[in-house]
């Protein structure tokens, strides 16, 4: 096992740092009008799109809500054309992370907690069959990703670990003077974490060893992550005398220098880095009014266009499975945190056939929405804490649904 230190100049400070993301919110908001189909302006190319039989499963992450029973977890994984229950593994103790399940091209990994057991667990993704289980920590582990065989994970809120994805052997850890936040980006065989407190930085570290690559300090508070390419891209927020400005910095994946900045008037959420272009919700996010979506070049962060599909949404989660189309899930406000937003839950499918502000391909409405997945040519929508629909991206049109018994849902995975 290697262990790496990297040490930074500023001293120690410990905060955790809580981030309610955009799922959690609308999941506590949502609850408004029943499905039904709207008509924008008819796009002759809305078709539905065959599900090919060979496609990855889609993987359902749940925790024990039956009332008195004791707090289980179960992985379930789902034929990706029919919704049908593929096998379900059941593990003794709660789920625990931002994110509880990883999947490659092989495994499904799950981190799990209890008072005396902090366990990393893998299953074979094509039978569900446990592989292995490590007590990985005395402390609660977060799972991250994969990347060249080795998992990396999150350990306490000081140190990230690898681990073997054939044994779950520890093979490296690399501890920071610092507090990570649960936003990271992984990509190009490297992990990206944040530190917020006391000074703002961002770490880069080479997945395979655990080598320390590289740091960087800003005077803004970084926000969301993705890295594609050459590049890691952060969101960030300037808190401005109570205006919020935002914007999208894009640093070297090699070196950490900064690549460029765009500052905006407003908050920034980004939804990913793909396809030459970041895509970011935009606006103040206390009113209707002002809230986009935005495409930056990822090459020098001019604006490519910005769309607002379904009428100053509040609220917006960005999904895509292939390069042509960008699937937005926005809900107008509430009046209150106590009630449901005032009007229905769009979704929407862009068409990114030009530069120029993308045409609507569908949309729908949505009765409850908790969070969503692409892939297999489908959207994988969470409607409640207990079902899955399957919408065609061609069209919109239902597929499948799949719904819990005794569980509650707490992530959706397509597998790579």
């Amino acid at each position: 096992m290697r262990t790496n230190v990297f040490v930074a100049p500023s001293d120690r400070h410990i905060r955790q740092r809580i981030v309610m993301g955009i799922v959690g919110l609308l999941a506590l908001l949502i609850s408004a009008c029943g499905t039904a189909s709207v008509s924008p302006s008819p796009t002759p190319t809305a078709t539905a799109t065959p599900v090919p039989a060979a496609q990855k499963p889609v993987y359902v992450a749940a925790v024990s809500s039956s009332p008195g029973q004791a707090r289980q977890s179960a992985v379930y994984a789902l034929n990706a054309q029919s919704g049908a229950l593929a096998w379900k593994a059941t593990l003794a103790d709660p789920l625990f992370g931002h994110y509880p399940l990883v999947v490659d091209s092989s495994r499904v990994y799950a981190t799990t907690t209890s008072n005396t057991n902090k366990l990393l667990t893998a299953f074979e993704a094509a039978s569900g069959q446990q592989l292995w289980s490590i007590s990985a920590s005395t402390q609660d582990i977060t799972v991250l990703g994969e990347s060249g065989g080795i998992l990396v994970a999150l350990e306490g809120n000081d140190t990230l670990a690898g681990f073997t994805a054939t044994n779950g052997s520890r093979v490296w850890q690399a501890m920071v003077p610092r507090t990570f936040s649960f936003d990271t980006a992984i990509g190009g065989g490297n992990v990206y974490a944040y530190a917020p407190d006391p000074v703002s930085e961002l770490y880069a570290f080479r997945i395979s060893d655990g080598s320390a690559l590289w740091h960087v300090s800003t005077d803004r508070t970084l926000d969301t992550f993705s890295a594609s390419g050459a590049a890691v891209y952060a969101t960030f927020m300037i808190p401005n005398n109570g205006h919020p400005l935002g914007g999208v910095i894009a640093y070297s994946a090699n070196t950490g220098t900064k690549l460029w900045e765009n500052t905006s008037s407003s908050q920034s959420f980004m939804g990913m880095a793909q396809n030459d272009a970041v895509y970011v919700m935009t606006g103040p996010f206390q009113s209707s009014a002002g809230n986009h979506i935005q495409a930056l070049n990822t090459s020098d962060g001019s604006q490519l266009w910005l769309s607002d599909p379904a009428g100053s949404a509040l609220f917006n989660q960005i999904e895509t499975s292939d390069p042509e189309t960008l699937y937005v899930l926005s809900a107008p406000p509430a009046s209150s945190e106590a009630t449901p937003p005032s009007g229905p839950v769009y979704l929407s499918a862009l068409h990114l056939s030009s530069a120029s502000s993308p045409p609507v391909l569908w949309q729908k409405t949505l009765s409850t929405f908790y969070g969503a997945v692409a892939g297999n040519h489908a959207l994988y929508l969470m409607r409640d804490m207990t079902t899955i629909d399957a919408l065609n991206t061609g069209d919109g049109s239902k597929i499948w649904t799949f719904q819990t018994s005794g569980t509650s849902i707490v992530q959706l995975l397509v597998g790579p």
